[in-house]
């Protein structure tokens, strides 16, 4: 069995080539496309961030239902890059996290706006969160509702309150490390 076969195709699609969404340069949010003929089955990391599991498959889809298709090229979805976290110790060594301008929640959770997956000890829902306020130009962290000690450069406090932050700064999570790098700042803003 061939992976086509594997995943529910039968040799017979193909490809439209006049589809709305390719000439139209992905900018069409009010299309919809159906489902994937795949009904059930785990793919592979690093389609979902790293637990190994997209939401959706694994459960029974109806063949008929539709999705609304998002573009990333879409203006309207469009959050330029204000900077990033770094993991540098934990789980998750070596991954960068993008933060955007305004209010970005961490968690384990997809619904999250930066997901660390493989450190159990992040709640999944808004353990913390990180903001990047493009008026006055500053970062700060801050708890939500999670359950985790949280700290900035192993100050012996955790962080009860918003901690203005400063570039290069380490912030623990459970047992996740992240250096804090900012792009935008006082040399810099998407605003000017």
């Amino acid at each position: 069995m061939d992976q086509r076969q594997q995943f529910g195709f039968t040799g017979d699609e193909t490809a439209p080539t006049d589809s709305g969404f390719i000439q139209n340069g992905f900018n069409d949010l009010t299309k919809t496309e159906p489902l994937t003929p795949l009904q059930s089955g785990f793919v592979d990391q690093n389609f979902d961030g790293g637990n190994g599991f997209v939401p959706g498959f694994g459960q029974n889809i109806d063949p008929d239902a539709t999705l609304p298709v998002s573009y990333p090229n879409d203006p309207s979805n469009f959050r330029p890059v204000a900077g990033w976290l770094v993991s540098i110790d934990g789980p998750t060594r070596g991954r960068d996290y993008v933060i955007r301008p305004g209010q970005n929640t961490i968690g384990r959770a997809n619904t999250n706006h930066i997901v660390i997956t493989g450190d159990d000890t992040i709640s999944r829902e808004r353990e913390c969160r990180i903001v990047f306020d493009p008026r006055s130009r500053f970062f700060y962290f801050a708890p939500d509702n999670g359950a985790s000690m949280l700290r900035v450069n192993d100050n012996p406090e955790p962080v009860m309150m918003p901690v203005k932050l400063n570039a290069y700064d380490v912030l623990t999570i459970g047992t996740t490390k992240l250096m804090f790098v900012p792009l935008c700042g006082e040399q810099f803003s998407w605003d000017e």
